[in-house]
């Protein structure tokens, strides 16, 4: 699971932390060194700075439930790409259940001209609202006169009522520019029950908790101080999984004679699920299935049962590319469309499996762009997919049919979310979504021609797993024509005519790709030639750039590289020098890197094999990899010598 800073503010307990706050903050009164600010000195690239943000929460039972903010934001612009900040874009929604309404919009924008502070308002003229589809509208405004050096703010109040939204929008205390005073004030009743949850790496600067008991309310007050813009790094999920912020879940609610009751336990969550018209309820309908059932009825292995009815689904059914949790269509329909969201496709593949006698139950599941799912609490609206389980002699087999090029057992890596919640009966269990290894296995055959001039060779890849599933997703889009090109444009030194690649279309067996190259060399004054042992093969950057690390490095899956190298040397040639051996691993031998080399007579053996075995690393452990990668990109360009007699 990955290490995030979180925690949960049970709701009658007091914590105090005293911190002076930004002085003379007031809307419309900004100061002179706002205004003379150049650059922030902590981030010199930031083409603005957010100074002061504020929102304030209240609730109402007036007429029906209903949640008031007001926010207030002050931000500097510091370059003419920052200049976009002072278009404002508010979305809400209005529907047949009720209407959210944003008001009181005002702002202002401050220039420094001739040593004198220019004040421009924002007029109603600027503010105008657009419906964008169905439910969906936005308020836009565009506050005056934004120029390089501006300091703009603005105000808002908006109301959504219960039939909207139950709960206040997620507040994050970062951005893509760095804040510098991010402020959430929070006042819930006793008749409201809120999970409030904490997530990302930077600790609270304030965090007070006041319990009222005059107006049987609690008082919350979160600031984050100083937060440096958040800016997407190399493997990691979603930013939603690393961004500092909080979120509120409701839990319960309570109001004069009714009492609401929300999930408050995965049990809950399964019951609902298990129930619910388009889920549970459709996998208790199967007769459209017969003539299927009945094709297979010469199979008695359970894993051949279980290919035969995934590669069924998976070639007669086309994915729309729509994530769902639940189906839209009932599965009937599905079937006779032959076309379905990831829910349906996958809730179909189940049934089959249940009509043939394999024990199977569906597995929900958050993909990694949409963020990782909190063990804690069992929040329903976090998930966005299902896929299936299978039981195969006892042990767990996963399976998505939405994928073409994917099998039993081979997720697609938007599923690579580290834990999924299989819904059994009135429970729901816990499944590991770690991926399998994936494999490349690269062969080079080569020969220096007597004259130094030329080496000719062929060239081998053979992958398994994601690698594979890579390969065949690049072919099946772009051709072989392309997958030819790709190689031209990665090896721009080798002379390749055409490819042959093999198991195009059999996921089941691994991907292979072969062709043969030549490639012009030159010896130097000395007569010597220098040769990478690899030929090109090698790893030329390390991709663990940064000094230090603030998340964990997620890699969406372990892999494993072996390169073999056969160099056939003329008799002419002498072997001057070749690298010397090497085996490297790091701590917890989380990753190993062999590097071995000897000469059988006129032949140089080449063997490169990196594992790196796990998916995810901590911050602790990123200083290891980073030297690691290091040290083997050093081994894997040193070169071998050799001389003309």
């Amino acid at each position: 699971m990955k290490i995030v800073y979180l925690f949960v503010l049970l709701f009658y307990v007091s914590c105090f932390v005293y911190s002076q706050e930004p002085k003379n903050v007031k809307f419309g009164i900004v100061n002179d060194e706002e205004l003379r600010m150049k650059f922030d000195a902590s981030d010199s690239s930031a083409e603005a700075v957010l100074l002061y943000e504020k929102e304030n929460i209240e609730f109402s039972n007036f007429n029906g439930f209903a949640i008031h903010t007001e926010y207030f934001a002050r931000i500097k612009i510091l370059k003419t790409s920052g200049l976009d900040r002072g278009n404002i874009s508010l979305p809400y929604f209005i529907t047949s259940d009720g209407e959210e309404e944003i008001s009181d919009i005002a702002g202002f924008t401050y220039n420094l001209e001739n040593e004198k502070t220019v004040v421009t308002s924002l007029t109603k003229a600027s503010v105008f609202t657009e419906k964008i589809s169905g439910t969906n509208y936005v308020k836009k405004f565009i506050l005056p006169n934004v120029k390089k050096g501006s300091v703009i703010e603005y105000k808002f109040k908006r109301r959504t009522p219960f039939s909207i939204d139950d709960k206040p929008k997620d507040w994050y205390f970062q951005g893509d520019i760095p804040f510098k005073w991010s402020e959430l004030n929070i006042t819930i009743p006793a008749y409201l029950g809120y999970r409030i949850i904490f997530g990302g790496y930077i600790p609270l600067y304030i965090k007070n908790i006041e319990k009222n008991k005059l107006d049987d309310e609690t008082k919350y007050k979160f600031v984050i101080k100083d937060a440096p813009a958040f800016k997407d790094e190399s493997f990691i999920t979603s930013r939603k999984d690393y961004i500092s912020k909080v979120e509120f879940e409701l839990v319960s609610r309570s109001g004069y004679s009714n009492f609401y009751r929300y999930s408050e336990s995965w049990g809950d969550i399964a019951k609902l699920l298990n129930k619910h018209s388009r889920f549970g309820e459709e996998l208790r309908y199967s007769n459209y299935l017969k003539k299927v059932v009945n094709s297979f009825s010469s199979i008695k292995d359970s894993a051949e049962l279980i290919n035969a009815a995934y590669s069924y689904v998976k070639n007669n059914f086309s994915w729309n590319d729509s994530y769902r949790l639940l189906v839209q269509d009932e599965l009937k329909t599905v079937f006779e469309n032959k076309k379905g969201n990831s829910s349906e496709i996958n809730l179909l593949l189940l049934v089959l499996l249940r009509e043939l006698g394999i024990k199977a139950n569906p597995v929900i599941l958050s993909t990694r762009g949409n963020g990782e799912i909190k063990q804690e609490y069992p929040m329903l609206d976090r998930f966005n997919y299902v896929i299936v389980n299978a039981k195969l002699r006892g042990k767990d087999l996963l399976m998505d049919a939405t994928e073409p090029f994917c099998v039993p057992g081979l997720l697609p890596e938007r599923c690579l979310n580290n834990t999924g919640y299989a819904i059994e009966k009135d429970t729901v269990r816990l499944i590991s979504l770690q991926p399998s290894k994936s494999s490349v296995l690269y062969t080079i055959n080569v020969e220096l021609d007597s004259l130094g001039k030329q080496i000719t060779g062929d060239y081998s890849v053979l992958s398994a797993s994601y690698a594979a599933l890579s390969f065949r997703k690049f072919l099946k889009k772009e051709g072989e024509k392309e997958l030819l090109n790709f190689y031209k444009r990665v090896k721009p030194d080798w002379d390749i005519e055409s490819i042959v690649t093999e198991n195009e279309e059999d996921p089941f067996k691994p991907f292979k790709v072969k062709f043969n190259f030549s490639e012009a060399v030159i010896l130097n004054t000395q007569h010597k030639l220098y040769i990478n042992p690899l030929f090109s093969e090698n790893i030329k950057e390390n991709k663990f750039k940064h000094n230090e690390r603030l998340y964990p490095v997620d890699l969406e899956n372990p892999y494993e590289l072996i390169v073999v190298v056969n160099f056939k040397v003329p008799s002419n040639f002498a072997i001057e020098e070749i690298p010397q051996k090497m085996a490297i691993t790091i701590p917890d031998k989380g990753a190993k890197f062999a590097f071995g080399i000897e000469v059988d007579q006129n032949v140089i053996k080449i063997r490169s094999h990196l594992l790196v075995a796990k998916s995810l690393y901590s911050t602790d452990q990123y200083h290891y990899l980073r030297e690691f990668y290091n040290t083997l990109i050093q081994k894997q360009a040193e070169q071998i010598i050799l001389k003309k007699n």
